[in-house]
Parts: structure tokens; C-alpha cells; sequence
């Protein structure tokens, strides 16, 4: 399944905890799950989880993301819920024809 969000992000203002909730909302989730994103080597998800994880609700999103002042370069940005479990979610920005 494949969905393209379009948000109101404010540069530099959102978390990824932010875009976790915006994730939620447009797939009717519940956030009854685990789940982390993945930058690179970085992982990144909620406080008090089992997980290694990076907290997400410190890190804005202009931190991890190359932006237009980056002309060339490409991020990917996973976001695997339900962790341990088949679904997994990507998103890329860049300069293609990418999402």
C-alpha cells in the first residue's frame, strides 16, 4: 500500500515524532505498535522501548533531511512500524522523481 502525505511542516520545526503522529492519522493507525525510523545507520523511535534507539522527539526533521540548500543530495527516510514485522514504510526526498 502506498500513500503520499503532504503536511504543513514548518523547516526546522517538525520532529520525527511529529511526523510519526502525521503518519498515524493518514493510515488510520492507532499507535498500538513499535515502530522506529532508520536514517542511514541511525535509528531513531520513542523513549522507554526495549530498542536502541535515538529519541525521536529530539531530532527535527531539517536535521536528517537534505532540503533544497543540499542541491543533489538524497535522504532516505524509513519508517518501519509494527518492528519484528513484515510492513515497512519508506520515504525518500531527493532530487528525482521521487516521493
Amino acid at each position: 500500500m502506498t500513500r503520499h502525505l503532504v503536511s504543513g511542516a514548518r523547516p526546522g520545526g517538525n520532529t520525527l515524532a511529529d511526523l510519526h503522529a502525521v503518519i498515524q492519522t493518514a493510515m488510520g493507525g492507532q499507535d498500538a505498535h513499535q515502530y522506529q525510523f532508520r536514517v542511514g545507520d541511525s535509528c531513531y523511535g520513542p523513549r522507554g522501548t526495549d530498542l536502541d534507539l535515538i529519541p525521536e522527539d529530539g531530532v527535527r526533521l531539517d536535521q536528517i533531511i537534505a532540503t533544497e540548500a543540499d542541491p543533489g543530495t538524497q535522504t532516505v527516510l524509513d519508517y518501519l512500524y509494527v518492528v519484528g514485522d513484515d510492513r515497512e514504510t519508506s520515504g525518500e526526498r531527493g532530487d528525482g522523481d521521487h516521493c
